[in-house]
């Protein structure tokens, strides 16, 4: 197992920022209701710029109650790298992704909206599984979905590419860093999530896709071909591929027979 990559600049959490009513603005749209009505054409507006992909992070994260909005450039992708990492997992419409940690939704209703797939993101907090399915409603993003859960239950072969965003680093913080404390977290849960993880990979189907963005902490299967590498915002997104097996190639080094990958370009540094 490696050691944890961080999710770059992050910094440290404000326990302040996730009061403990924090579900209760799930409901309240910033500025944007009137004595419980929503503004549904400015909420048309949003969803327009998001299918287009001309849409910046401060507009994506009105949608969301307040003390989401607060960690929004800690602990959710940014709309830019969700654009880049969807672009790279989706082949086509029918392509099915799963975001492991999916937090507010954020990232699967970008990829969801701008690649037209289907996005299912497994997520340990209940309340932000919440958030994410009344953010998507909103929006109009029928193709985003939420499951509460733990992501060593889902039937890996049913998806097609896997997004990861450094999911498990939180269990290495201190409490005081945590985005809140309605699950467990510690040092032996991060143990733990990298080998279900590392094994969730080694089950997933020849041809899967797989995008990291800033690591996941542990290590590819031995049988995924690092495909690309590029700098986006704060670190590296990593397109790897799932290979047949009858060659073990990393990070772009041989060439393949029988390789589920010819579209896509080889690594770039």
């Amino acid at each position: 197992m490696a050691s944890s990559f961080n999710r770059g600049g992050k910094g440290k959490v404000i326990a302040s920022l996730m009061p403990p009513d924090a579900d209760r603005s799930m409901v309240a749209l910033r500025d944007h209701m009137t004595e419980g009505v929503v503004d549904y054409e400015w909420l048309t507006s949003i969803s327009r710029r998001l299918r287009s992909g001309r849409i910046v992070d401060s507009e994506l994260d009105d949608i969301y109650p307040t003390s989401i909005r607060a960690v929004s450039s800690l602990f959710w992708t940014p709309v830019s790298v969700a654009i880049r990492a969807a672009e790279l997992l989706v082949k086509e419409p029918s392509t099915r992704v799963l975001d492991v940690g999916s937090g507010a939704g954020k990232f699967c209703i970008v990829g969801a909206a701008t690649t037209g797939a289907s996005f299912t993101g497994i997520e340990h907090r209940e309340r932000l599984v919440r958030t994410a399915r009344l953010a998507a409603s909103r929006l109009g993003i029928d193709e985003a979905r939420f499951i509460h859960g733990s992501f060593d239950t889902v039937n890996i072969e049913s998806f097609d590419a896997i997004y990861l965003f450094n999911p498990f680093e939180e269990n290495l913080w201190d409490s005081e860093s945590h985005l809140d404390d309605t699950v467990e977290l510690s040092d032996e849960r991060f143990v733990a999530d990298i080998d279900s993880a590392e094994a969730l990979l080694a089950r997933a189907r020849v041809g899967t896709r797989v995008v990291t963005y800033h690591g996941f902490g542990g290590q590819m299967p031995s049988s995924y071909l690092r495909a690309l590498r590029e700098r986006r915002h704060t670190g590296y997104l990593d397109l790897w591929v799932k290979m047949d097996g009858r060659s073990v190639v990393r990070d772009g080094a041989l060439a393949i027979a029988s390789d589920p990958c010819d579209d896509i370009e080889r690594v770039r540094s």
